[in-house]
């Protein structure tokens, strides 16, 4: 399988909000607002990113990173 990393849209936060809500996922993460999704958008040292299986072009996982000045990771 081919992944593709892209940054995160603002059409995007509502697929993040869900996968943040999965019983599953819980474990693992703290559900933000929606407004806090919303500022890594603009953030020049957080990195919020799409993970895609290339061959569907769908959005299939998410990842968020604080402390990275945004220019290092296209």
């Amino acid at each position: 399988m081919t992944i593709t990393l892209r940054p995160t849209k603002e059409t995007d936060i509502s697929f993040v909000m869900e996968l943040e809500h999965a019983p599953e996922n819980s474990p693992y993460l703290l559900p933000w607002q929606p407004e806090r999704h919303q500022e890594p958008l603009t953030a020049t040292d957080i990195r919020h990113l799409i993970v895609e299986q290339q061959k569907q072009a769908n959005p299939s996982d998410m990842s968020s990173s604080q402390g990275w000045p945004n220019h290092m990771i296209p």
